[in-house]
C-alpha cells in the first residue's frame, strides 16, 4: 500500500480489487434491509457491509478478544483505520454483522463463521498527532482474507478528493 504523506513525486496507484464496494444485495430490490415489524427498516442484515472490520485485543485470561474499533477492508491483507484506535490491535474480525449475537442470521440468511486474522503491521499516517488531524491507520493481516457474500473489500477512490 502506497501511502501519501502530501509532498510525493511518486507515480504509483491504488488498483482496486474486482468486486470491491459490493455487496450481495446490489440486484435486491430492498437494497439488503430487514423489516421491523412496526414497519421500520433496519439496515443490518448480514453482508450490507462486507468490507467491516472488526478490531481488538485478545483478553489474556479467556483468550476471548475484546473488539473496540473497526475498519475498512481494502484488499486481502489490508485494513483501513483510524489512528486513534491504536496500534494495540491483535486481532481483526471480518464477517460478522452482530457481535452480540453467537449466530448473525436474519430471515434466511446465515453467514459461515466470522474470520478471525492476526494483525502482522500497524502503521498510523506519519504526521498523526492525536489532534484527529492525519487519523489514518493502515492495518497488514497476518494472513489473508477469504473473499464471500460477506466479505469483500470496499472501494477506495482513485482520484483526488473535492
Amino acid at each position: 500500500v502506497f501511502v501519501c504523506s502530501g509532498n510525493s513525486d511518486a507515480t504509483e496507484t491504488w488498483k482496486n480489487e474486482e468486486n470491491c464496494g459490493t455487496t450481495m444485495y446490489d440486484n435486491d430490490d430492498d437494497n439488503g434491509t430487514l423489516e421491523l415489524g412496526n414497519g421500520e427498516k433496519y439496515i443490518g442484515k448480514p453482508g450490507m457491509a462486507p468490507w467491516i472490520a472488526k478490531l481488538g485485543v485478545v483478553n489474556i485470561d479467556t483468550q476471548e478478544p475484546f473488539f473496540h474499533c473497526e475498519g475498512s477492508l481494502i484488499s486481502r491483507q489490508i485494513v483501513i483505520s483510524s489512528a486513534h484506535c491504536g496500534t494495540a490491535n491483535q486481532v481483526a474480525r471480518l464477517g460478522e454483522n452482530n457481535i452480540d449475537e453467537n449466530v448473525d442470521c436474519k430471515v434466511s440468511v446465515c453467514p459461515p463463521p466470522p474470520q478471525d486474522i492476526k494483525i502482522r503491521t500497524q502503521v498510523p499516517g506519519n504526521r498523526y498527532n492525536k489532534t484527529n488531524r492525519y487519523d489514518i491507520l493502515v492495518i497488514g493481516l497476518e494472513t489473508p482474507v477469504e473473499y464471500n457474500d460477506f466479505v469483500r473489500p470496499i472501494c477506495v477512490p482513485g482520484a483526488a478528493l473535492p
